[in-house]
This record gives C-alpha cells, structure tokens and sequence, in this order.
C-alpha cells in the first residue's frame, strides 16, 4: 500500500500580504475563543516582536512576518484544525491585505530499497546529459511548475528530491498557489477566506493524488 510507505506527511497555509505579526498570539487567540486558555498558556514561544512572531501550540507552528504568514503542522488530525484557525483569525482581521496563497502538502516516502531510490532519480533526472560534465551526477532538487486546470491565476509547484529524514527516501512537495486578484489594501482577505473555505479539503486530496501518481509511474 502506498499509504503505508508516507512516513512523514505535512500540510501548510502560507500567505503573502501585509500582516502585524505582533498581533498573532497564543494569548489573543484564546481571547477570541480560538483556543483554550489552558490551550494558549502550553504554547511554546520562540519570538513575539514587531517584525517577527513564531510558536508552536497543539503540534501547530505558527510564523508571522510583515510579509508573510505561515502555519503548518506534521499532525494530520489537524489538517482542517488549521483551517478553522486561519478562517477564525482573518474573519476578525478582515481588512489585512493578502495578495497570494499557498495551499502546500509535503511528503517523505520510505522506497523499497536503495535501488529503488537510484532508478527514481534516473528515471526522473536522465544522467547521460551531464556525462564529461560531472563525476557520478546525482539528483538534489528538481523543480517543476505547471499552470493551473481551475482557471484561477497562479500555478502548481511540484519539488522532488532524496529525502533528508528517510532513507531511502523521496521527498515530494507541492505549492498549490493562487495569486490573488487584488493588492490594494482596501480590498482586505475576503478572496483569500473564500479559497480556503472551499479549496483547503479537495487541495489536500490533490495534492495526495498527485504525489502517488508520480509514485506509481516511476
């Protein structure tokens, strides 16, 4: 069963936009009703600063910058928990200008063998080209990017490379992203809430499909 060869899985919403990371806290989510206070008070924090905000609370790592926002989790029973959160927090933070978003699924497959693993890397990255080049060429990284099939603007990132935990292993990731229509700030997040409202489930389920395809033809 292919199931059975993810050995680590993650999921992650990223947004860019403009955000005050100051305000997102353990603390102020348990003010909202987010979390449990005794929730917030286990929080570990890293950082809490104008520029920067980063905590892990309930297996879920939270990274804020003026830029960017990021909250991912390896723990998949809380997949939707961090959709529930995004939508609770810009609910109330409507107006905070976000101009993109990425729906992103990582995986480390455990191969059946070492040899498994090299013919992947062949099949997937040909080694003949690189012949007088390079002394025993090796994959590292490939990335490979495709335009979107929902008509929406954005595209899907696909990266493969030997996986650094698992050995042998593949890691596999994707960046399901939208960019968004508008950046001006008084058009706030309500296109960005809309996409994860309706999208975060069948982009989870893609994302899946497409990593065990790759598998499956390699």
């Amino acid at each position: 069963m292919l199931d059975s060869s993810i050995k680590v899985e993650s999921a992650a919403i990223v947004l860019l936009g403009s955000f005050n990371p100051k305000i997102f806290h353990p603390a102020w989510l348990a003010s909202e009703n987010m979390v449990t206070k005794q929730e917030s008070e286990s929080a570990e924090i890293s950082v809490v600063h104008p520029e920067v905000t980063a905590f892990t609370m309930n297996k879920i790592q939270y990274e804020i910058t003026r830029d960017r926002f990021v909250i991912q989790t390896t723990y998949s029973p809380s997949f939707n928990v961090m959709k529930d959160l995004v939508l609770g927090m810009f609910g109330l933070l409507h107006y905070t200008p976000v101009h993109a978003l990425g729906l992103n699924r990582e995986f480390h497959f455990l191969l059946e063998s070492e040899d498994a693993w090299h013919r992947l890397g062949h099949k997937v990255a040909p080694k003949d080209i690189w012949e007088g080049i390079l002394e025993k060429p090796g994959t590292r990284k490939l990335i490979v990017e495709g335009v979107r099939s929902d008509g929406r603007e954005g595209c899907v990132r696909i990266e493969f490379a030997p996986s650094a935990r698992i050995h042998p292993g593949l890691f596999f990731a994707i960046n399901d992203h939208f960019q968004l229509a508008s950046k001006n700030a008084a058009s706030g997040c309500q296109e960005m809430l809309d996409l994860v409202r309706h999208e975060w489930g069948a982009s989870i389920e893609r994302s899946k499909a497409a990593a065990f395809k790759f598998l499956e033809r390699t």
